[in-house]
């Protein structure tokens, strides 16, 4: 297993001279690529490395874990709370439906929805064929 440390170490290097040598786009690739492994396994092993922390309280090669609690709210369980969140999810689509018209654009009370700033932005997503 270290040489699997030491395998990453080694490849840190090897994408800094990649990167050096103008190589940067096949770098890239194989990250897309080692992205896809990862996502396969890290959870998987990820609870090993928690399973051998808790029961040694230390990882190998330097590695530390922090364990935190952290709470999370139901706010779904209130009432109030899902009519709120009804109106917002509602006012969220006749803002949009408005910012998409030229023309002036009513809601159900009969008020001009206002035309709220669109910020366009460009998403990029590889895939390997």
């Amino acid at each position: 297993m270290s040489n699997l440390v030491t395998l990453g170490k080694s490849l840190e290097e090897q994408v800094e001279t990649a990167i050096a040598q103008g190589d940067g786009v096949n770098v890239f690739l194989f990250f897309q690529y080692f992205e896809k492994v990862a996502k396969k396994y890290k959870e998987q092993t990820k609870e090993l490395a928690v399973d051998y922390w808790q029961e040694n309280k230390e990882l190998p090669h330097n590695f530390t874990m922090k364990e935190q609690n952290r709470k999370s709210y139901d706010f779904a369980q209130d009432p109030k709370w899902q009519m709120l969140k009804s109106h917002l999810d509602a006012r969220e689509k006749v803002l949009k439906e408005s910012a998409e018209v030229k023309q002036d654009y009513f809601d159900i009370d009969g008020e001009i929805v206002p035309k709220v700033p669109v910020k366009n932005s460009a998403i990029y997503s590889f895939s390997q064929k």
